[in-house]
């Protein structure tokens, strides 16, 4: 059996989109982490043992082949954050939050009680006591004097702050951000690539460490900015690419786990007493950050430093930027598919689904930079007043409609899948529906759908098993569902008839979507995988190949009726980019 992923890119190539408000990254080579000789020397300099196992995770040095990507030029900022929190309803993070005087007063009142007079509120208390309370929408708490008070939980993004990275997000934060906006995070490799280059260099604006181009613990400047989150682009920092502040300011998030490179071997530096081992104490469940923050030195300030640590983080030094592959669908249905109930499918979704073989139509939206401009006001005294670099954009709600195949569907023939089908009376999975618009065929709000094959049913059958069918094969008698079997939830099946249903994360079937033709098993380099808009029919048409034995695919050929807010949403100038097909209204 062939891999199916080549398969899908040669039966439909698909033209990538521009990266709006991305840099284009070029594929090439990238040289990840650092040698042992130099992490060696790094370490006799004085390095602490915490900080030997930190910088030991770079080694050993390897080359990375990178096909071409976008990222953001700068970490995603305060005010391209607040699109999203106002969109999405998401949380807020605790720079947001506003605090009269009175109700500062009430909560240092009450922490100095509970863990003593030397607790303070400073950020790092303010971001514990955000997480524990901003979903409370007011929260009671004793002033000085000993009087009680209603305060009410409010947030507003700092306009002074508009263009600093967010912080206080996790790992989770970040990921939902990336889906909602049609992006992801970029791997460790890509963040890389995107502050080295074809270089070998330790920095992204050259060989040397320069203090006056990093926001860190000891940055060199007239202003005094060290030891300062800045707004981002405030200091001539630009990698080989244009992208800013990969080093200093804040960590970033990247999706990559906390493993050792290829190759890694423990080793130990010094002699006697003074002898440090060297072994990470790695775990995959941690994620990788980059690039240091305000608060280190110049040793953390480097390309290749790697830390990780839990998931579920929010600090105000780690913030993040996002990526995207070009291909249309595939960065946020990724994200969508890893959120699939493996008991659902029967196995871990990046095993199960084909996310490169991604079929779908999307839509880029981006906020008017002019207005997002206009609601910025000067930073706080002493930080630098800046304006983003060349690639800035502010991104809107991205929208799709996409399947990704099963990548294997290893039926020699229809009679076996069916069989299957009705001896374990449940319908064959053949792919993952997402869709961020409402569905006129099949009958379903927006969601995510395990796509699944219904065998050929007598109506007998059908009725039997919950559903209906069309008047015209009507019984006289309708017999009482027995409730054995599939549960057809009274939707409309035509008896003899194949069809697709969805199903929700439970199993249960929440549409059904006829077939233009029944699945047919075929030569795979005759399979088409494409989607259209077909104007005759007023929907998207999609045709998918699913991979099948020795080199033959499954080919099932569907439609769906997407809905905007202002009617049917299968018009050709309305999805961004040119890499779907368009069929004409039959004369």
């Amino acid at each position: 059996m062939l891999p199916f992923a080549p398969l899908l890119l040669a039966l439909a190539p698909m033209q990538a989109p521009s990266f709006d408000g991305l840099i284009e990254i070029p594929a090439g080579t990238a040289l990840i982490g650092s040698t042992k000789k130099d992490i060696v020397k790094r370490i006799e300099a004085g390095a602490s043992a915490g900080d030997a196992q930190y910088l030991g995770a770079e080694t050993p040095q390897y080359q990375a082949k990178l096909v071409r990507f976008g990222i953001t030029p700068t970490e995603v900022t305060n005010e391209m954050y607040l699109q999203f929190v106002e969109d999405a309803g998401y949380a807020p993070p605790a720079t947001w939050a506003k605090f009269s005087r009175e109700m500062r007063a009430a909560i240092i009142h009450t922490g100095q009680k509970q863990h003593g007079r030397a607790w303070s509120f400073n950020e790092l208390t303010q971001g514990a006591w955000w997480v524990e309370h901003h979903l409370d929408g007011t929260w009671q708490g004793t002033l000085p004097n000993g009087e009680t008070q209603e305060f009410p939980i409010e947030w507003e993004m700092p306009a002074s702050s508009a263009l600093e990275p967010v912080v206080f997000v996790s790992y989770k934060d970040a990921r939902a951000y990336c889906r909602w906006a049609g992006l992801r995070l970029p791997t460790e490799e890509e963040w890389v690539r995107a502050g080295r280059g074809d270089n070998k260099w330790d920095y992204p604006f050259g060989k040397k460490w320069d203090p006056s181009k990093v926001a860190c613990k000891v940055t060199k400047s007239s202003k005094r900015l060290a030891f300062k989150r800045l707004p981002v682009n405030s200091l001539d920092n630009a990698s080989p690419f244009g992208v800013v502040d990969l080093v200093g300011n804040v960590w970033e998030w990247v999706d990559t786990p906390f493993s050792a490179y290829p190759g890694f071997k423990t080793f130990a530096v010094g002699k006697g007493d003074s002898k440090i081992d060297v072994a990470p104490n790695w775990d995959t469940s941690y994620g990788v950050i980059k690039g240091a923050a305000f608060q280190n030195g110049a040793d953390f300030c480097r390309l290749t430093t790697r830390i990780g640590i839990d998931r579920s983080a929010r600090t105000g030094i780690v913030g993040f930027r996002a990526a995207s592959s070009g291909i249309p669908c595939q960065d946020a249905m990724t994200l969508y598919g890893a959120d699939t109930p493996s008991k659902l499918i029967g196995g871990l979704p990046h095993r199960i689904f084909d996310f490169q073989g991604t079929l779908g139509l999307e839509k880029h939206l981006m906020a008017d930079l002019s207005q997002i401009a206009s609601k910025r006001e000067k930073p706080k005294k002493g930080i630098p007043e800046t304006t983003p670099p060349e690639g800035y954009g502010v991104f809107g709600r991205y929208e799709m409609l996409a399947i990704a195949p099963l990548r294997e569907l290893d039926f020699q023939n229809d009679r076996k899948m069916n069989t299957l089908c009705k001896d374990e009376k449940r319908p064959i999975p053949i792919g993952l529906l997402v869709s961020t618009e409402n569905l006129a065929e099949p009958n379903s709000t927006p969601g995510q759908f395990i796509l699944a094959y219904l065998r050929p049913m007598k109506k007998e059958e059908i009725l039997l098993a919950g559903g209906i069918v069309p008047k015209i094969f009507m019984p006289k008698e309708i017999p009482e569902p027995n409730g054995e079997g599939i549960d057809l939830k009274g939707y409309l099946y035509k008896p003899g008839d194949a069809h697709l249903v969805i199903l929700d994360s439970k199993g249960v079937i929440q549409g059904v979507i006829p077939m233009v033709n029944a699945p047919k098993l075929e030569r795979a380099g005759a399979a088409k995988h494409e989607v259209s808009i077909n104007l005759d029919k007023d929907a998207v048409e999609f045709r998918l190949a699913v991979a099948g034995p020795r080199g033959k695919a499954w080919s099932f050929r569907f439609r769906l009726k997407p809905l905007g807010n202002q009617g049917s949403l299968a018009i050709a100038d309305y999805w961004s980019g040119d890499y779907y097909g368009v069929i004409q209204p039959k004369e």
